[in-house]
């Protein structure tokens, strides 16, 4: 699996595939990991990230994995290597968007390349196209997903999770993963609309979803 860190404002992305004529809508489902800050000191970002990927490992025909940061709680090289090392058991495309504090660390920047098999200090700031879904980091520094057909989410960091309509588009609001119940998030694109499904790590229940609302 090869994941991919966004660094910069990307380019159009290759050609969404169109469905059948008179078939259904293509389906496109993806996850959101946000804000893991692996390398604390009582290690729980690390484990919790593990939980997320073993979790990530139970669903099909994910498109891809968003993983918005803060990424570490540290500068240590260990704490990339670690991240590098559990994102890198993810099937699907990982899209990685460190924080400005993170992108700024050419250090950071090496290590996490080589561990999530990029060239070294500049990992190919690409994502994949998925049936006119285009994952990116924009200019602003935010990870989003671009619709072909017309659509723009933004993943955001929050105190509770949302999914609400904003100038330009939707943004989806989550808490980092460390805060309580550690949630993800997987989203499906179906027939114009997108809907939010959670899942919270370890025994505590996951909260309510937050619905659904069309690309546009």
């Amino acid at each position: 699996m090869r994941a991919l860190l966004l660094l910069g404002l990307l380019a159009p992305l290759g050609c969404a595939s169109a469905p059948a004529a008179g078939g259904p809508p293509p389906v496109v489902r993806f996850a959101v990991v946000p804000a893991p800050r692996v390398g604390d000191e009582a290690g729980e970002g690390e484990e919790l990230l593990l939980e997320a990927v073993t979790e990530l490992s139970l669903e099909d025909s994910l498109a891809f994995c968003l993983v918005p940061g803060p990424l570490t709680a540290t500068a240590d090289p260990a704490a990339a290597e670690a991240l590098g090392g559990a994102l890198g058991s993810v099937a699907a495309p990982v899209i990685v968007g460190p924080s400005a504090a993170e992108a700024a660390r050419k250090e950071f920047l090496a290590t996490l390349a080589g561990c999530l098999e990029g060239e070294e200090g500049v990992v190919t700031a690409r994502g994949p196209s998925v049936d006119g879904l285009t994952p990116l980091r924009d200019s602003a520094g935010d990870l989003v997903v671009r619709r072909d057909a017309g659509g723009r989410l933004r993943i955001a960091l929050g105190e509770t999770v949302a999914l609400r309509r904003e100038e330009g588009g939707l943004v989806l609001t989550l808490p980092p993963l460390r805060a309580p119940p550690h949630t993800i998030a997987l989203v499906r694109s179906e027939g114009g609309r997108l809907r939010v499904e959670l899942r919270s790590l370890g025994d505590a229940p996951a909260p309510p979803g937050p619905g659904s609302l069309p690309w546009k």
